[in-house]
C-alpha cells in the first residue's frame, strides 16, 4: 500500500489500543463508516448530495476500516460500491448536468473526486477484487479520471484567462491517478503542472476566499502527500510553503468557537468568511495535520500553529456528517489525518507563536482582536489588498467588516449558498454588506462596487482597494483604506477609517468625495439568525442591539455635507445570512430572508463631499446601559464608560486630520495615512 505503509498500519493499531485522541479519531471514523455500509450503495437515508460528492469520503473511510481492521462488512459493502461505479457508462463520472458532456470529455471536479475515491480503494483494499477486476479498476481510473483531468489541464493552464481552485482538483485526480496506475511520464508531467499551481498563492493567503483556500489546498496538499510517498526525491520539486504560508491568516480568521444553536448544542467554529466562505468554516483536518507533520523542519511555526487550530476546532469529532466534507461543504477528517496524527508536531498557540493581535493579509483581510476569550471583540475588515495571484468567489464587498463582541458576531458577511439561486445573487451584493451603494440625481439605479475578478498571476491587474494604513499604539488600533476605485466615475475618494479601542469601542469614519452630487448611503448588516437579534430603534440615529450575552450600541454621530450638518434617513430592510454553502438549494446551511437585518443610512441631500462618523460602544446586556456617545464641548465624539472616568474621544483637526484622545492616559494620537503619532 502506498496511502498507509506497513510502518504506518502497524503504528495506527497500535495507538488505538493506547486511546486518546487517535482512539477517539479511530472509533468516530469507524462508526460513521458502519452506520453508511448498513446499507447498499453510496447515498444513504438522510443525505443531502449526489454521489459524486460524496464518494471519496465514503470510499476511502471504507478502504481504511477494511486496511485496519480487515472489517468484513466494509469491505463487502466497498466491494460491492466499486464494482457498481465500474459498470456506470464512463460519462457517469463526470457530475450533474449542469457540467455538460463532451467527446472527447474533459475532466470537472467531481471526475476528479470520483477517481480520487477509486484510487484509495485500489490501494487500501485491493486484495478484495480479482485480477481481472482490478486490471479494469486500472483502466477505468486512467480512462475516466487521468486523461478527462489532462484534458482540462491542458485547456486550463494554456487560457490566459481566470483560474481557479478548479486546477488544483483536477491536477489532484491527475497526478494521484498517475501514481496509482505508476504512470512515470505522468507524474513527471503533473509536476510541471503542480509548479503554475504554486504561482496561484499570495505570499500569506489566497485570493479566492478562506474556504477555497481550503478547497484547493485540501486537493494539492494531497497531491504533496503521495508525491512524497511515491518518491521522496522526486517531491522535493513540488513546493509546499506555498499553502503552508497561509495558516497563520487560517488562525487569524477563527473568531471562536460556540453551540449552533442551544448552549448544550455541539460547539462549531465561527471564521472571518468574506467572499464565499462558510461562517462555521475549520480547515479540512487532513490539511492541518499534513502540514503539522510534514512542514515541521521547514516552517515550524506553522506546523504547530496547524497542530492547535486542529485540536481547537477539532475537539468534538462528534459534528460530522460525512457527507460534505471532501467537497469542504463542511471540513471533516479522513483517514490521512489519523496517520499523521503519530508524528504531528505539538500544539503552538497564536499567543506562544507571537502572532500579532492586528494582523493584515494580501489578499486583503485586516483582522483586529484584543485577545482570544469569551470577553474578546475581533474585528474582520476587507481593507484593500495586493495583487492578487488567483481571483474567484469574491463577493462586492470592499470596505466592509465583520465585528464579534463575546463570541456574538454583530455585524456580519451573508456568506454563500447554492449558486443557482437568487439568494445568492443577492447575498454578493454591494448593499449585503457592511459598505456602501451611491445614488446620483436623475439616475434610477444605484452606483455599486464593480469586480475585482479576472485578475491572475499570469494576467496581472492594479489593485481596485488599498489599505493605506494599519497601526496600533497603547491598546488603540487604526485601519484606513481606500476603495473609490470598486465604484470608478463619478466617485473619487471613498474613504473608511476604522479606531478600535477593545474589548469596548470602534469609531469609524468614512469621507466620500465625487465630481458630481451624489447621496451616501452606508449599508450594515446585522445577525438574526434563529430571530435571536433584538433591536432597540431608540431613535433615528440610535440603535442598540442585543444577541445572546452580548449588546452593541450603534450611534450615527454625525453626518456632513459639503461643509455642513445634515440629516440622514435610516431604512430598515432584510437579508441574508448563510451557515455554509450547499449545492442543493433549500439546505439547512441555506439562510432565510430576514436572517440578516440591514440598516441603511442615507443622506438626506445631495453633495460632492460627505463626512459620516459612526461609535460602536460593546459590553454585557446589563453594562450597556452604563456607557454614553455623543458631541463633546470640545466637539469630539465622546464615549465614555459606565464608570464615568476615561473614555475615548475622536475629533478633527483643522488640516483634516483625525485626533484620538484617550481620556484614560490623557494621551492624543494624530492619524495620517502612513501612522499613528502620538501628539
Amino acid at each position: 500500500m502506498l496511502m498507509l505503509t506497513s510502518e504506518e498500519l502497524k503504528a495506527v493499531r497500535a495507538a488505538i489500543q493506547e486511546g486518546g485522541k487517535l482512539e477517539r479519531l479511530w472509533h468516530n471514523l469507524l462508526e460513521r463508516t458502519e452506520r453508511q455500509i448498513c446499507t447498499p450503495g453510496l447515498v444513504q437515508d438522510g443525505d443531502t448530495v449526489e454521489w459524486w460528492h460524496l464518494a471519496w469520503e465514503r470510499i476511502s473511510d471504507a478502504a481504511f476500516v477494511y486496511a485496519v481492521d480487515r472489517h468484513a462488512e466494509a469491505g463487502q459493502w466497498l466491494r460491492e460500491v466499486v464494482l457498481e461505479l465500474l459498470d456506470k457508462p464512463g460519462t457517469e463520472w463526470h457530475g450533474p448536468w449542469f457540467r455538460g458532456r463532451g467527446n472527447p470529455q474533459h475532466g470537472v471536479l467531481e471526475t476528479s473526486h470520483v477517481g480520487l475515491a477509486m484510487c484509495a480503494a485500489y490501494d487500501l483494499a485491493g486484495d478484495l477484487f480479482t485480477n481481472e477486476e482490478r486490471a479494469k479498476l486500472l483502466e477505468a481510473i486512467r480512462e475516466h479520471c487521468q486523461e478527462p483531468c489532462k484534458r482540462s489541464l491542458i485547456r486550463m493552464k494554456d487560457d490566459t484567462g481566470n483560474i481557479s481552485n478548479w486546477f488544483m482538483v483536477l491536477l489532484n485526480g491527475y497526478g494521484t491517478a498517475s501514481i496509482i496506475l505508476e504512470d512515470r511520464s505522468a507524474v513527471e508531467e503533473a509536476l510541471d503542472f503542480y509548479q503554475t499551481a504554486t504561482r496561484m498563492y499570495n505570499g500569506d493567503s489566497y485570493g479566492e476566499s478562506l474556504q477555497y483556500w481550503n478547497y484547493a489546498t485540501l486537493h494539492l496538499s494531497h497531491l504533496n502527500e503521495m508525491l512524497i510517498r511515491y518518491d521522496s526525491k522526486l517531491a522535493e520539486r513540488a513546493d509546499f510553503l506555498c499553502y503552508v504560508r497561509c495558516i497563520p491568516w487560517a488562525v487569524q480568521s477563527l473568531l471562536y468557537m460556540k453551540p449552533l444553536g442551544k448552549e448544550d448544542d455541539p460547539v462549531y467554529p465561527r471564521s472571518a468568511n468574506f467572499g464565499d466562505s462558510a461562517a462555521i468554516y475549520r480547515p479540512s483536518a487532513d490539511i492541518l495535520l499534513h502540514i503539522a507533520c510534514r512542514a515541521k523542519n521547514a516552517a515550524p511555526m506553522e506546523a504547530g500553529l496547524s497542530r492547535w487550530l486542529f485540536e481547537q476546532t477539532y475537539d468534538r469529532l462528534e459534528l460530522e456528517r460525512n457527507e460534505l466534507g471532501t467537497f469542504a461543504f463542511i471540513s471533516s477528517y479522513q483517514f490521512m489525518t489519523m496517520v499523521h496524527y503519530l508524528d504531528a508536531a505539538e500544539p503552538l498557540s497564536p499567543e506562544k507563536a507571537g502572532l500579532p493581535l492586528a494582523a493584515s493579509f494580501e489578499t486583503g483581510n485586516v483582522i483586529v482582536r484584543d485577545g482570544r476569550t469569551a470577553e474578546s471583540s475581533v474585528i474582520a475588515i476587507q481593507a484593500g489588498y495586493e495583487p492578487l495571484q488567483v481571483t474567484s468567489h469574491n463577493h462586492y464587498d470592499q470596505g466592509s467588516f465583520i465585528l464579534a463582541h463575546r463570541n456574538e458576531r454583530f455585524f456580519i458577511d451573508p456568506g454563500h449558498a447554492c449558486y443557482r439561486l437568487d439568494a445568492q445573487a443577492k447575498s454578493i451584493a454591494t448593499e449585503s454588506h457592511n459598505t456602501w451603494t451611491f445614488e446620483i440625481e436623475g439616475r434610477s439605479e444605484p452606483i455599486a462596487q464593480r469586480s475585482i475578478e479576472g485578475a491572475n498571476f499570469r494576467n496581472p491587474s492594479e489593485p481596485l482597494a488599498h489599505r493605506k494604513l494599519i497601526g496600533t499604539m497603547d491598546g488603540i488600533t487604526v485601519v484606513r483604506s481606500e476603495i473609490a476605485g470598486v465604484y470608478g466615475d463619478p466617485i473619487r475618494r471613498a474613504e473608511r477609517t476604522w479606531i478600535t479601542a477593545f474589548p469596548h469601542l470602534l469609531f469609524i469614519v468614512d469621507r466620500i468625495v465625487a465630481d458630481v452630487p451624489v447621496k451616501t448611503r452606508a449599508h450594515f448588516m446585522t445577525n438574526n439568525r434563529d430571530n435571536k437579534l433584538q433591536t432597540n430603534l431608540y431613535s433615528d440615529t440610535k440603535i442598540v442591539l442585543r444577541r445572546g450575552g452580548a449588546a452593541v450600541k450603534f450611534f450615527l454621530m454625525d453626518s456632513i455635507s459639503d461643509g455642513e450638518a445634515s440629516a440622514c434617513r435610516r431604512h430598515m430592510s432584510w437579508g441574508h445570512m448563510h451557515q455554509y454553502y450547499h449545492p442543493q438549494p433549500n439546505q439547512e446551511g441555506q439562510g432565510k430572508e430576514g436572517s440578516a437585518v440591514r440598516f441603511t443610512y442615507e443622506n438626506q441631500c445631495f453633495a460632492k463631499e460627505h463626512v459620516m462618523v459612526y461609535a460602536f460602544a460593546m459590553d454585557g446586556l446589563e453594562s450597556i446601559r452604563g456607557w454614553h456617545m455623543y458631541k463633546n464641548e470640545a466637539a469630539q465624539y465622546f464615549a465614555e464608560p459606565p464608570a464615568h472616568e476615561g473614555g475615548i474621544a475622536v475629533g478633527f483637526e483643522q488640516q483634516g486630520q483625525i485626533l484620538v484622545t484617550d481620556y484614560r492616559t490623557n494621551r492624543a494620537y494624530r492619524i495620517s495615512d502612513k501612522d499613528i503619532q502620538l501628539v
